[in-house]
């Protein structure tokens, strides 16, 4: 199985440099990068301003859901996760194959990578 690493930490890419045991239940990730996959199947890289938004939460059971929205220009809408790319998910370097992208026509992306307790 491939794995897909980001910067500060990856999904399929995303990686955040926000700590896992981290017990706020909401915490926007300001000072993290995240990865996407591109319609091309390559991956980038996104930090600072050129991406829009990233949140991690982190619930009480210890389940963690990390978000990263970039935009990526129109185009095709296409779909990623660990099915058709091979790639795992990591937040603060804990991986999963719990994972999926979206990137819509007119170039919106979310990614969402989630792990499980």
């Amino acid at each position: 199985m491939k794995e897909l690493l980001g910067l500060a930490v990856a999904v399929a890419g995303m990686t955040f440099g926000v700590s896992y045991a981290n017990a706020n239940p909401a915490v926007p990730a300001v000072g993290c990068d995240c990865a996407v996959v591109l319609r091309n199947g390559a991956v980038a890289s996104f930090t600072g301003a050129a991406r829009e938004e990233i949140h991690v939460r982190y619930a009480e059971n210890g389940n963690v859901v990390a978000k990263c929205q970039v935009d990526l220009g129109a185009g095709s809408q296409q779909n990623f996760d660990i099915s058709n790319t091979g790639f795992n998910c990591f937040i603060d370097g804990v991986a999963t194959a719990n994972w999926h992208e979206v990137i819509s026509a007119s170039g919106q992306t979310t990614i969402t990578c989630e792990i499980k307790k």
